[in-house]
């Protein structure tokens, strides 16, 4: 009769252990979601947008290459608007674009893909090749593109 007891006792008790550890999983997980809600909430308040679009170009700014922009809007993340975008190097501007919107699935990069629902651009200028080393290799730097369909 004890052993009946002290075994029933010990499966109580594994199963309030495990009850917990589920309940911390789930308390885990909803932290988790809530926190991406809020960084997707934080980057649809433009200053916020503003702040972190700054931060990104003063990381990728290299010696020769410069790249501005001067707004970006939308519903993000799955709808971006750029307006006002300048890469320029050491000659001067080489590409202009006065607005980009983009429509694109940014789950997708988990699957090692970029998904775009639709590219539309106003007033884009390529006024000349940028400078760079002519000595790179062709097949490093090529990428397949799938359309679907290319309006105009």
């Amino acid at each position: 009769m004890a052993d009946t007891e002290t075994y029933i006792r010990r499966m109580g008790a594994a199963r309030r252990i495990g009850r917990g550890l589920l309940a911390l999983t789930f308390a885990a997980a909803g932290a988790g979601l809530l926190l991406v809600v809020l960084a997707i909430a934080a980057l649809n308040i433009r200053a916020v947008r503003q702040a972190v679009l700054d931060f990104s170009l003063q990381n990728i700014q290299s010696g020769e290459m410069q790249i501005e922009i001067g707004e970006i809007g939308g519903t993000w993340p799955q709808h971006l608007v750029l307006e006002g975008l300048r890469i320029s190097d050491n000659e001067g501007d080489w590409l202009t674009l006065t607005r980009l919107e983009l429509d694109w699935r940014p789950l997708a990069l988990w699957r090692g893909e970029v998904l775009v629902d639709r590219l539309a651009t106003d007033g884009l200028s390529l006024l000349r090749l940028p400078s760079g080393d002519e000595a790179q290799d062709d097949e490093s730097a090529g990428f397949d593109i799938a359309a679907s369909k290319v309006t105009c």
